[in-house]
């Protein structure tokens, strides 16, 4: 979309003689290469190094591994499923920031014995469930956490859908699916 709008003010600057429109239209096209150049930096800092190193589902895996040994009372498993290589890198991040807040949530809220993360790419779609059998929560309570919000506006951002089940008896089941454009 920023590279649109700058291809518009080049065309206006373009076809515009000398003067106060010409000037403007240069102006929106310095702004919006610093903002695309702003925004590029920030996902570069943002991204977490072991994505560029093992991919999201290695990272995925490698984030899952630390909480099933970090002795909470609770197994954590992972199933992947697909060619994760591809996928653009701003919803690599989002995936990856989805999980660890469910996973964190899931330890400190939970009680659960038994955690899983399922991830898949199927029909042009990231999908994916993270599962536990602990003691759930009333997602109109829980509505307004800074977790579940993030969760949501990270999914929602990407063009996703979003699910969370979470019978205050049966443990919580969050389903995700994200549109993937290639990288």
């Amino acid at each position: 979309r920023g590279e649109a709008r700058r291809l518009e003010a080049q065309r206006i600057a373009d076809l515009s003689p000398e003067g106060e429109v010409r000037d403007k239209a240069q102006s929106i096209i310095k702004l919006t290469l610093g903002l695309y150049n702003s925004g590029r930096a920030l996902v570069r800092r943002l991204r977490p190094e072991v994505l560029d190193m093992l991919g999201l589902d290695g990272a995925v895996e490698e984030m899952v591994r630390h909480y099933d040994s970090a002795r909470s009372g609770c197994r954590f498993d992972l199933h992947a499923h697909g060619d994760f290589s591809g996928m653009e890198s701003s919803i690599a991040i989002s995936a990856y920031r989805i999980v660890q807040e469910a996973l964190s949530n899931i330890v400190k809220h939970a009680r659960a014995t038994q955690a899983t993360v399922s991830l898949s790419m199927e029909a042009g779609e990231l999908r994916m469930q993270i599962a536990d059998n602990g003691v759930g929560f009333d997602p109109a309570q829980a509505s307004a956490g800074i977790g579940l919000i993030g969760m949501r506006e990270r999914v929602y951002a990407a063009g996703g859908r979003i699910s969370i089940d979470a019978g205050l008896a049966a443990g919580t089941r969050i389903n995700i699916a994200m549109p993937i454009t290639a990288a």
